[in-house]
């Protein structure tokens, strides 16, 4: 049963628009940069759906589509926000690459990372989010395979694959995100730092 009650069809309201129940009027534009607001969003959203799962044990079939793809959004956010405030830390241009490939821009992070903290090994977090990246890379390399069906050429995007256990992609998911997190909370203390101490 749905908690959002019909306005009637001849209510021609403008869409997005505040309203009196200020409690469910959500703030945009209140930060400068909100790219980390949006990857936030994004993976809240999937976590939300795989708690629905998980208490229901129902829909499980319809939902898997958007978890992974909030989830593969989420990812391609926070690679991007981390991209960003990385080189802008190491003085090495601004931005990041307009692209959706998780590879790529994944390997980007980790030099960024390599070069802002040197360490002669890289953590078992990283090795755990390449296999991720991976994983994702090999079925929606091109962030299509859980929007669509088919993919450009009419071939189904998610050909062979019969199960997908939520939960335990889900898992996988938050392990990874608990370091791109730190990363990127990281960056931004020496950002701050930087900041504050500028002559």
């Amino acid at each position: 049963m749905s908690i959002v009650k019909p306005i009637g069809k001849h209510n021609f309201l403008p869409l997005f628009t505040w309203a009196e129940d200020w409690k469910n009027n959500a703030c945009l534009n209140y930060q400068y940069e909100s790219m980390d607001l949006y990857a936030r969003g994004y993976k809240k959203a999937a976590d939300t759906l795989v708690e629905e799962v998980l208490r229901t044990a129902n829909h499980q079939d319809i939902l898997v589509y958007p978890i992974l793809f909030l989830y593969r959004h989420y990812l391609e956010l926070q690679l991007k926000v981390i991209i960003a405030d990385g080189r802008r830390l190491l003085e090495d241009g601004e931005g990041f690459p307009q692209i959706h490939d998780l590879a790529t821009l994944w390997s980007t992070v980790k030099d960024i990372a390599r070069n802002v903290w040197h360490s002669p090994t890289e953590p078992i977090e990283l090795k755990s989010v390449d296999h991720i990246i991976s994983e994702y890379s090999k079925i929606d390399a091109g962030s299509f395979s859980f929007r669509y069906p088919n993919n450009r050429d009419g071939g189904p995007t998610l050909d062979g694959i019969q199960h997908i256990n939520i939960r335990h992609a889900a898992e996988m998911i938050s392990e990874a995100a608990t370091f791109l997190d730190c990363v990127s909370l990281g960056l931004s203390a020496y950002l701050d730092y930087r900041n504050d101490n500028k002559d």
